[in-house]
């Protein structure tokens, strides 16, 4: 959430926070903010998390807290009591199930898990890894959320290690983690957060508080609560849709060392040495960002064919023209230039991240597009690839096809946005584009993908509801719902799947829960062919009445008249901002298909 949509009151915490932060200071503004959020009835995004963990994990929650208070959330949590671990997992009906968690992050132990006295190590950890798999998917059968799983920290150097080699106890456990990541690894709503990795980088001597570990339980120290707390809200992030989308760099001393106008491109720092490697890291982490979905873009005040230049012909430059979706290179200021790629891309201002070495430049854009993410990038380039791994603004809960191939679904684009220019009207690009689309419903294989657009997208999106994976998997194949996906393709190439429309069949009335479709397809009728299939189905299945609800939210106002353009009547409006519509089956003129489009069937 942009920090203009923050209320006044808890910006004004945070600012106080950010002025003094302290341990301290973190429990006093959580509990600031937790007063706050309950009387804020539904002026914010409530999220429920669960803290399940056989050691004391409760202190993490102040930081969470602080955490979602920055993008606009309050959340609701639960803390497993003492002992009750394994009653909350696997007994259905209990205090875990009643909290009914958006996510659950599951922090146990291999102490608590193992028999307390061990004969054998080995077995004993086996025992108790394959007893941690069996909790977790046991409440998983359930959960109605994501379950994020902590693997095992690696014990520090024993006196063992010198001899042992791999059957030191460190060796033990990373065998152990591997096992878990192959198990865990391909469950469906299940992830595997590498917290031994958290604790080797931050130190372990550092990471736990010895007398507290001993006298209070508690595995994580002070110190890393921090750090845990950023991991978390990577996947709150991601389940609420509050993602960003695309990577904005700067140019001169952000990708390269230097001035390019001025030193040329055999001059700027940039290569496989000194700092020439910090910048070819930070490359190279754009590079990583983009495999996972994210979308690059250039910003710069700059000539553009020294850029270009760079782009071609620099041998260490990594990042390629044909890998960057929007370019901007000119003498405008950057702030016109943001709002310009942000419309090129038809995204929202709040999708982007802007990376920029100038402190000036960085300010102006905070200070006149509060949307934009602007990180504090450090001013030593050698710390720049650390800083800019560590965001946490890019997750995603499941990587798709559509992920990979973002890229070349922009470059197309680039295609279709000269063909539109060059034609003469509107509807003769449509007819030229050649649209085609293949509609199903509770094709299971696409679950992930579905619940990843239902996660991230936001402008066209009647209700904004972000059901997580295992939910929509649940709701395919049952008589009470049907899941429709529909997969787009044109003249230039494969778009993937770009819409669900999730349907509540009510006996005659088939209720429109969800319809969604992505940014990228905007305006070509597409919602129109989905909207005639559900149509035609319901009609087939003897069903009286269509409805469907709008409910407003600050980003999805072009949705707003889907009901009423496709003959759709308003039945209610419960609330302001929510609107239910209704249409009969079988009366007026039917819902037809674009003319420009053509339904492909299934395979």
């Amino acid at each position: 959430m942009p920090t203009a949509e923050i209320p006044d009151e808890i910006a004004t915490l945070l600012a106080a926070l950010d002025a003094a932060p302290s341990h301290t200071a973190v429990l006093r503004t959580a509990r600031d903010l937790a007063r706050l959020a309950a009387g804020d009835g539904a002026g914010r995004t409530r999220c429920r998390i669960a803290l399940v963990s056989n050691y004391t994990i409760k202190s993490v929650e102040p930081y969470l807290a602080v955490a979602c208070a920055r993008i606009g959330v309050a959340p609701d949590f639960y803390v497993s009591e003492y002992g009750q671990v394994e009653p909350d997992l696997l007994s259905p009906g209990g205090g875990l199930d009643a909290f009914d968690p958006d996510v659950t992050f599951l922090a146990l132990g291999l102490d608590g898990l193992q028999p307390q006295d061990v004969a054998d190590p080995v077995g004993a950890g086996e025992e108790g890894l394959e007893r941690l798999i069996q909790l977790a998917t046991a409440f998983h059968v359930r959960a109605r959320g994501p379950i994020v799983v902590h693997n095992f920290v690696t014990p520090s150097l024993s006196p063992s290690d010198v001899a042992s080699g791999l059957r030191s106890p460190a060796n033990r456990i990373r065998r152990l983690n591997l096992t878990l990541a192959e198990r865990i690894g391909g469950a469906s709503g299940l992830h595997l957060l590498d917290v031994d990795a958290l604790v080797a980088e931050h130190g372990r001597a550092r990471s736990r508080h010895d007398k507290l570990f001993y006298l209070a339980a508690m595995e994580l120290s002070e110190t890393l609560l921090p750090e845990v707390a950023h991991r978390y809200m990577a996947y709150v992030k991601a389940l609420l849709g509050r993602t960003r989308k695309c990577l904005v760099f700067d140019c001169d001393d952000t990708l390269w060392g230097g001035l390019v106008g001025e030193e040329g491109v055999a001059g700027v720092t940039l290569g496989a040495d000194g700092l020439g490697r910090a910048f070819r890291d930070v490359q190279d982490l754009a590079l990583a960002y983009h495999r996972r979905g994210v979308l690059l873009a250039l910003c710069s005040k700059n000539n553009p064919e020294d850029v270009d230049a760079m782009l071609s012909g620099h041998p260490h430059m990594r990042i390629r023209g044909e890998q960057v979706a929007a370019l901007r290179v000119n003498w405008q200021d950057k702030v016109t230039n943001l709002r310009e790629i942000a419309a090129e891309l038809n995204l929202g201002l709040d999708a982007l991240v802007f990376v920029d070495d100038n402190p000036v430049e960085r300010a102006q854009v905070r200070q006149a597009l509060p949307q934009v993410l602007v990180p504090e990038l450090p001013a030593d380039p050698a710390l720049r690839p650390r800083f800019l791994a560590r965001l946490n603004d890019f997750a995603s809960l499941v990587l798709t096809e559509e992920d990979a191939a973002r890229g070349a679904y922009y470059a197309q684009e680039r295609q279709r946005r000269a063909l539109q220019t060059s034609s003469q009207s509107l509807e003769e690009f449509l007819h030229t584009l050649a649209l085609e689309v293949q509609v199903t419903v509770d094709e299971t294989e696409v679950v992930g993908r579905l619940a990843q657009l239902a996660a991230r997208t936001n402008q066209f999106n009647l209700t904004t509801r972000r059901h997580p994976e295992a939910e929509i998997a649940r709701m395919m194949g049952q008589p009470t719902h049907r899941v429709y996906a529909l997969r787009a393709a044109d003249r230039f190439g494969d778009n993937g799947i770009v819409m669900l429309l999730i349907v509540a069949c009510e006996g005659g009335v088939w209720r429109i829960d969800t319809c969604l479709m992505s940014c990228r397809v905007i305006g070509r009728g597409i919602e129109t062919a989905l909207l005639s299939r559900v149509a035609a189905d319901a009609a087939a299945a003897g069903v009286r009445e269509l409805r469907g609800e709008y409910v407003r939210s600050a980003k999805n106002a072009l949705a707003a008249d889907f009901y009423p353009r496709h003959g759709f009547s308003l039945l209610a409006e419960p609330a302001e901002g929510h609107a239910v519509w209704q249409r009969a089956i079988g009366v007026g003129a039917p819902l037809g298909v674009p003319p420009w489009i053509r339904m492909r069937d299934a395979a």
